[in-house]
């Protein structure tokens, strides 16, 4: 499986708000007006040496004299070259923040990157850990709760996953709607049809291959899509409908090819993924903190602060692991 995703489940800036609650970064004037008004309206202009503290996935803040509250967007990329270095955003700026207003862009997390060491930047300090190894873990953690629950909240690629072609008794019903395959994962990322169906997204690279004797036949290129050609999909249950019953192989001779995933990170996820984060880090320390409680203030050991995190973190993966059903 491949990850064709453009956001994490969770930033440096959503763990360092557990693990390192701090003061956010020296604000960064941008180098040229940014937003609304702009071409390309998910673009913060900055330097080339002050795009070097950024990395994807981090949380930031732009705003003005004219507009102080400003809004927040997340980096999906860091452009350092060129003749206009800058920011891109997941989603377009909302607002229009000039230079004659002093625009300012602020790095919301604790955590720079380890590309921070151009002296002519506003933001000089490698941390440490630095955003780039707090990513890796954050990597590690999604993947933990993928494993967990069975399910995705990002765009995953399925290749050639196979199944033996149905052989059964067919009833009238399996003449109008098709028999059935299982697939493995549900919420397939799927289009809608002229008649109101689901079917493979093609455009994505989905396949749906049939054996046929020392070749694959790929039905989405051969047969009409949608419940009135000869292929559908239910994609919330994950159930691939084939409207085609004598076959001379059987054996392993359904093979597709498929994306999964919800297309927004629930907030208790990303908390479990900040948790799992937290947990990991706060390992790697050697020190004792205090966490206050009621009128007391209880010494806690750092062994026992990250199992509590991570138990936070494994009640939420409970609530959403998915149910195996037997078809």
């Amino acid at each position: 499986m491949t990850d064709s995703r453009t956001t994490y489940y969770c930033g440096p800036h959503e763990v360092s708000e557990i693990y390192k609650p701090s003061t956010t970064q020296t604000a960064i004037a941008l180098n040229g007006t940014s937003g609304s008004s702009q071409t390309y309206k998910n673009r913060v202009q900055v330097t080339a040496a002050n795009t070097l503290p950024f990395v994807p996935g981090d949380f930031i803040m732009v705003y003005d004299n004219a507009t102080p509250w400003g809004e927040t967007a997340t980096v999906q990329q860091v452009v350092s070259s060129g003749a206009t270095p800058y920011l891109e955003t997941t989603a377009n700026l909302a607002g229009d923040y000039t230079v004659a207003q002093s625009a300012k862009v602020k790095l919301l997390s604790a955590f720079t990157s380890m590309r921070t060491t151009n002296a002519t930047g506003t933001i000089t300090t490698v941390t440490k850990p630095c955003s780039e190894e707090v990513l890796d873990l954050i990597n590690q953690a999604e993947a933990y709760i993928e494993t967990q629950t069975k399910m995705a909240w990002r765009s995953i690629t399925v290749t050639e996953e196979t199944h033996d072609f149905p052989l059964r008794i067919f009833t009238s019903r399996d003449w109008l709607d098709g028999i059935f395959v299982k697939l493995n994962f549900r919420n397939i990322r799927s289009t809608k049809q002229a008649d109101l169906s689901y079917a493979l997204d093609t455009d994505n690279g989905d396949k749906l291959e049939i054996y046929a004797g020392g070749t694959w036949q790929d039905w989405t290129t051969v047969f009409s899509p949608g419940r009135s050609g000869q292929h559908w999909l239910d994609p919330y249950r994950g159930v691939l409908y084939m409207r085609s019953f004598y076959k001379i192989f059987s054996r392993l001779a359904v093979r597709v090819t498929y994306k999964y995933g919800f297309t927004t990170v629930a907030h208790d996820i990303k908390r479990a993924t900040a948790l799992l984060v937290a947990a990991q880090l706060s390992e790697s320390e050697d020190r004792i903190t205090a966490f206050p409680s009621g009128e007391d203030i209880n010494i806690v050991s750092v062994a026992d602060k990250a199992k509590r995190w991570r138990d936070e973190a494994e009640k939420i993966i409970a609530r959403h692991r998915e149910q195996v059903l037997i078809w």
